[in-house]
């Protein structure tokens, strides 16, 4: 049964435009971890060892 109750919105997140985010536990430290996860050297790393792993499971 679906939840009939509505939701009251007290914040509308514009995080992408402000940087701002409602939910409080995004800081610079969390993006640049982020950045670093998702950057294109990262990804290389990534292609790199499942290329190796994926010789080892064929």
């Amino acid at each position: 049964m679906a939840n009939t109750r509505k939701a009251s919105i007290t914040e509308f997140d514009c995080a992408v435009f402000d940087g701002n985010y409602v939910t409080g536990d995004v800081d610079a430290q969390y993006l640049a971890r982020l950045e670093q996860a998702r950057n294109d050297a990262s990804k290389v790393m990534s292609t790199a060892v499942n290329a190796i792993i994926d010789l080892y499971n064929n």
